[in-house]
């Protein structure tokens, strides 16, 4: 059991299990606000809240995994813009495809420097780049920017689900009563806040995702240059 607990990161606990447990934990309480027994279940099981804790923490790490999946299929939608970017950011650093390629033949990705043309051949061979310069100590940074990519992402799926759930809760929660005031007290108003929260926190997080996943692929291309071709290493 120590073996594994060592063998568990903050890149796990932050990237995976964090954002996934906080997913269960919306999930939860959404189905106890349907069910209206929230407070039955709590004084229920407040003895065991240790064993359900860590079985959070457990499910939410292969939650996590799910929602890094997910939304990793759902960027593949928009890789367009992404690929300009990249080709913009390359002239932005007097960098050239040519370089890139010439780059990966010293590396033995590629045989000739000339099969790299085009943007959208670099991003071809970027998780080989990411995975070569990642390895290398001198580059830890490059770590960082992806942990801070993983965690992003993940808090950014989590914040929008939270919008669903409280749209959901209004439905289940609305008071039959014909008391208008009473059913914005009791759904309308605390869905609305919520919603709002989400929506806001959704966007933060999915703005600063897109921020490190260029600056993790720029920085990647560029250190990779720097690295095979001699370069000075920008920082």
């Amino acid at each position: 059991m120590s073996g594994l607990i060592e063998k568990i990161t903050l890149y796990d606990l932050l990237g995976y299990a964090l954002p996934g447990s906080i997913l269960l934990g919306i999930l939860s309480f959404t189905c106890m606000m349907i069910q209206g027994n929230m407070k039955s279940l709590y004084d229920m099981y407040k003895d065991a809240v240790g064993y359900f804790f860590i079985i959070l923490l457990i499910l939410g790490y292969v939650a996590g995994m799910l929602m890094s999946e997910i939304t990793d299929k759902i960027k593949n939608c928009f890789d367009e813009p992404l690929k300009m970017d990249m080709s913009q950011y390359l002239r932005d650093n007097h960098l050239n495809c040519r370089q890139v390629g010439r780059a990966l033949a010293n590396a033995g990705y590629v045989k000739k420097e000339e099969e790299i043309q085009s943007a959208e051949h670099v991003l071809q061979y970027l998780s080989g780049m990411y995975g070569d310069i990642q390895s290398d100590s001198k580059y830890n940074r490059l770590h960082n920017y992806a942990s801070a990519k993983l965690i992003c992402k993940n808090m950014a799926f989590v914040s929008f689900a939270g919008m669903g759930m409280s749209l959901l809760c209004t439905f289940f929660v609305w008071n039959d009563s014909a008391d208008i005031l009473v059913n914005l007290k009791q759904a309308v108003v605390p869905a609305a806040v919520m919603m709002f929260v989400c929506f806001v926190a959704g966007s933060m997080f999915k703005s600063r995702w897109k921020k490190m996943y260029f600056k993790t692929n720029f920085y990647t291309v560029i250190w990779f240059v720097g690295k095979y071709n001699g370069k000075v290493d920008k920082k």
